[in-house]
């Protein structure tokens, strides 16, 4: 038998760190140095400052920050060094999720807990308080897509819920059957059509 982690769903703050990087000398080298977003100056893992042609046999370390946990990438401007560090803000043990992602919707969290067998959610967005859950067996995993007055819900029980973002109850407009088996992939809108995979077919509807 297979078993899930119960885990929390945890708010973060936050913040930019930015450090100067006073003993290392980029800023005469002009923007030529700046590692100024991910993956570089231009996104595609290239850059044109001169690399040393004879690498030492160990690195040597310049300093060393403790910034916390996270996985963003830190960007360099001239003498200074930004990276993205969080904190948590709020922790809600009443909700988790074991595979679907959350979406936002001014202030509020929409999501799909895996508990009892699948049961959306709404949390407030600043103090992580659960304002409402729906029934249960809802499926063991979600798409969610936030669509202006509107959130579009796939489930893994070939489900498309068509609701109204509201934190005060789960205000379902529509429910479809979308597919003959189950549905993992997230779906993809387009002008007028909805676009479902499931386990071995591409199907696109009309909306």
């Amino acid at each position: 038998m297979s078993r899930r982690r119960i885990g929390t769903v945890t708010g973060f703050r936050s913040a930019a760190l930015v450090a100067l990087m006073s003993t290392v000398p980029l800023a005469a080298q002009g923007t030529k140095a700046d590692w100024s977003q991910w993956r570089g100056p231009h996104r595609d893992g290239t850059v044109t400052t001169p690399l040393p042609t004879d690498w030492p046999a160990k690195l040597t370390k310049r300093w060393e920050l403790t910034v916390g946990a996270g996985h963003s990438s830190p960007v360099v401007a001239g003498d200074r060094v930004v990276q993205w560090v969080a904190s948590p803000a709020w922790k809600n043990e009443q909700v988790s999720m074991y595979m679907s992602s959350p979406v936002i919707n001014k202030t509020t969290i929409y999501g799909l807990s895996h508990r009892n067998s699948g049961q959306f959610f709404a949390l407030d967005l600043a103090t992580g308080k659960t304002l409402w859950t729906s029934r249960g067996r809802e499926g063991e995993s979600a798409s969610l897509i936030a669509a202006g007055s509107l959130l579009l819900l796939s489930t893994t029980n070939a489900e498309l819920i068509v609701a109204r973002p509201n934190p005060s109850k789960f205000e379902e407009i529509r429910r479809y059957t979308v597919a003959d088996s189950a549905v993992w992939a997230h779906p993809a809108l387009a002008p007028r059509a909805l676009l479902v995979k499931d386990v071995d077919k591409l199907i696109c509807w009309s909306v």
